[in-house]
């Protein structure tokens, strides 16, 4: 940990101004005086196996007080260091090609050494087939859904581009099972309008549920192909 101390024209905003602007402008500054406590934030990766890292790895430190994160790649590798973090309560978040997004609150009070460990993962694609001619589906009610001995954990609300030509994704899926879910028509109402409101009741359809599981021998990229939504009677 060291103490920085320089002149500046006013703090910026962000909890990462040591990191975003470096310590030689804020030490050439001219007006208002400052002393900052910094300190190294060591990041061990721990990759799957199989999995070195490579390319890059995109790393955020965000204070929990913040609502922005802020997302930077950097070269991958075993170790990296981050210098000059304020002390504080911040959330860490790793994720890289191959290995599902690791995430954990972690406090600076000084030099600080995280390790993480990566799971390893895979990446989901599907398409989408509505009843009727036109290949537009709904963007509304997409859901994902992994099954836990447990119960079961919505992981996010999947919204489609309109196209089948542009396939919904979903990266950094850990080991387990999971379901894509796609409630009736019926259950649109009120929230659909124009075309997609017309083939929602010119066309309507049924609840579409499509399991599928992600584990040692699943390729890197899980393809569901196009999913059709079964037509219902209108």
């Amino acid at each position: 940990m060291v103490q920085v101390k320089g002149h500046s024209t006013g703090l910026p905003s962000s909890p990462f101004f040591v990191l975003e602007r470096g310590l030689s402008e804020l030490a050439s500054a001219q007006e208002t005086s400052f002393e900052v406590t910094v300190a190294a934030v060591t990041v061990q990766i721990e990759p799957p196996a199989n999995v070195p890292p490579s390319g890059s790895i995109d790393l955020s430190l965000q204070r929990t007080s913040e609502a922005t994160e802020f997302v930077r790649p950097v070269p991958a590798a075993d170790l990296i260091e981050l210098p000059n973090v304020m002390p504080g309560a911040y959330t860490l978040a790793v994720a890289m090609p191959g290995a599902a997004r690791w995430a954990q609150e972690i406090e600076v009070g000084g030099d600080t050494t995280v390790t993480v460990k990566l799971e390893p993962s895979a990446d989901l694609r599907f398409g989408c087939a509505a009843p009727g001619p036109q290949p537009t589906c709904p963007d509304l009610g997409w859901t994902l859904v992994q099954i836990t001995d447990g119960g079961e954990r919505v992981i996010e609300p999947l919204a489609h581009p309109f196209s089948q030509l542009h396939p919904l994704k979903r990266d950094g899926l850990p080991y387990g099972r999971y379901e894509v879910r796609m409630p009736p028509s019926s259950n649109h109402g009120g929230f659909v309008g124009g075309a997609l409101g017309r083939l929602h009741t010119n066309h309507p359809w049924e609840a579409l549920v499509v399991p599928f599981e992600i584990g040692p021998g699943s390729p890197a990229v899980i393809d569901l192909g196009t999913l059709k939504l079964p037509p219902s009677a209108p």
